[in-house]
């Protein structure tokens, strides 16, 4: 009955909040994020999270980053 009560109860589904995530080199990592939908296409969802400027997470995110190999170059005539 509990099961069948809740199913029938809308619920807004949160679009924004605090995550931790734990990862192995730099242990926890706290961002914020926010789900963002696309009007033309409601299956469709983009996350982005942030990580505050200057804190331990975003430093963390800075370090695990450098991990990829550094930043492509850019040219100045792609041409040549």
């Amino acid at each position: 009955m509990l099961a069948h009560a809740r199913a029938a109860h809308d619920v807004a589904h949160k679009t924004c909040g605090t995550k931790t995530l734990h990862r192995p080199v730099v242990r926890a990592l706290t961002v914020d994020w926010e789900m963002l939908g696309c009007t033309t296409d409601p299956d469709q969802q983009l996350m982005v999270m942030t990580a505050a400027a200057g804190s331990d997470s975003h430093e963390a995110l800075h370090f695990l980053a450098s991990w990829s190999g550094p930043a492509p170059s850019r040219r100045e005539n792609p041409t040549s």
